[in-house]
């Protein structure tokens, strides 16, 4: 009979803590399933041309990151490639090659139905030099711009911007192709 007073006695105290224990381990569960504390970035690229000068056009890209995690994201660097297409040339397509790891040989080429922009026209990291990085905090959205300058004999780009996950081998990227046209400026009529 002492045993089952006890378990009587005892029952109150251990069933809020086991309450405890249970919502805790739920929650853990839940959150790594909903991933509620990794990172979850939109991320997406633009570009404007704002005009010519001098045989270059005059353009701003503009990198949008939208932080819809819980968690502060920091970036040391936003790599931007943008390669090009010249006016007139003919629009190929673009070989990708498979090489091997060590001789860094290529070892296959296959067609693909992508189109080639044969040109190189800007590889360089989109924040200030000095800057040793930047951050986006949970539920921002933060657009970060880069103005150059492209040769005004391209008539088309493919812009690429990456950034890598701390732990992820490969880099999240966006990619789009723009088609370089000198602006038209609106005037009003009187």
């Amino acid at each position: 009979m002492d045993n089952l007073a006890t378990i009587k006695t005892l029952m109150p105290l251990v069933t809020p803590f086991a309450i405890v224990l249970l919502t805790f381990y739920l929650k853990h569960i839940y959150d790594r399933k909903e991933r509620r504390y990794k990172h979850r970035i939109e991320f997406s690229l633009n570009v404007a041309v704002i005009g010519v000068q001098k045989g270059y056009y005059l353009v701003e890209f503009t990198v949008t990151i939208n932080n819809k995690s819980l968690v502060k994201k920091d970036f040391t660097a936003i790599p931007l490639r943008v390669r090009g297409i010249e006016e007139n040339s003919d629009i190929e397509f673009w070989l990708a090659s498979k090489k091997d790891k060590k001789t860094k040989k290529i070892i296959e080429t296959k067609q693909t139905s992508r189109i080639n922009f044969p040109i190189e026209i800007i590889k360089e990291n989109i924040l200030p030099p000095f800057w040793p990085n930047i951050f986006v905090e949970p539920g921002v959205q933060q657009d970060i711009s880069f103005t150059a300058r492209i040769p005004q004999n391209i008539s088309y780009i493919l812009a690429r911007a990456k950034f890598p996950y701390k732990g992820v081998p490969k880099p999240h990227t966006t990619e789009r192709m723009f088609a370089l046209n000198t602006p038209q400026i609106e005037t009003e009529h009187q």
